[in-house]
């Protein structure tokens, strides 16, 4: 079943080239809406309050550097991430996706064998970034943390990793999946939010961008530091090839 907005939460997302990135900078600027730069965590993009927001490529080598191998090793590394709560229109600019938030209900979660076979995927693992698996010990702690916060009884850092890793690969090959009225999959978060990590390379199609629409649940990261609430499923319509527009700047 298809998920409907239920709140006013709406992100448009834009990759852009360095140049487009400072143009549009420039040109907002003029407008008197500023251009709020994240530097070191790109998911801070994702702020209901944030107007507008830019992650350049650097950021994805901050706090999040171990997630942030998602983008470099794919086709939007070098490239800049504009977020707003508004749409740009401009002939020279391409939509890569909207985001809103559902009332989607997961019909169920993945089995730890599901997880299992996801991860073991042979398409997939040879997509999985190497620095993906290099975690160290404060970090891992950190994680089971956050998981715990968030209402999880999880001790053992490897099950918790387990469903991270095994949620991206169904927005790769998805397993679990709804559909909408065309019968097109439609790929969802296998798991709980305290149970997920790095929403954000679905939310910004740097992971599934081939699918027209993805629901994604917000991870810990999002929820703790960006304001999202868990377990709210987010719907991303993705435009692989962008769509051209041809009026500037309407809300």
């Amino acid at each position: 079943m298809i998920s409907k907005v239920v709140s006013g939460y709406k992100k448009y997302v834009y990759w852009l080239t360095e140049s487009q990135f400072h143009d549009t900078c420039n040109m907002l600027s003029k407008t008197e809406r500023e251009v709020a730069l994240v530097p070191r965590l790109p998911g801070l993009a994702l702020k209901p309050g944030l107007p507008v927001a830019g992650v350049p490529p650097a950021a994805w080598n901050g706090t999040c550097n171990r997630q942030g191998s998602w983008y470099r090793q794919s086709e939007k590394k070098n490239m800049f991430l504009l977020v707003s709560n508004f749409q740009l229109l401009d002939s020279e600019i391409r939509l890569q996706a909207v985001i809103t938030e559902s009332n989607f209900y997961p019909p169920r979660l993945a089995s730890k064998q599901e997880k299992m076979a996801l991860v073991a995927d042979s398409a997939f693992k040879k997509r999985l970034p190497e620095e993906w698996s290099q975690i160290s010990s404060p970090e891992k702690r950190i994680y089971l943390k956050w998981a715990k916060r968030l209402g999880s009884n999880l001790d053992e850092f490897n099950t918790l990793f387990l469903s991270q890793t095994a949620n991206h690969s169904n927005f790769m090959r998805p397993l679990l999946y709804t559909e909408d009225d065309n019968g097109a999959q439609i790929p969802y978060s296998i798991d709980c939010s305290a149970h997920l990590c790095s929403c954000c390379v679905e939310l910004f199609d740097i992971v599934g961008a081939r699918h027209p629409k993805k629901l994604v649940a917000p991870c810990p990261g999002a929820v703790i530091c960006t304001g999202l609430e868990p377990n709210r499923y987010l719907m991303v319509e993705s435009y692989d090839d962008g769509l051209s527009n041809s009026m500037l700047l309407i809300k």
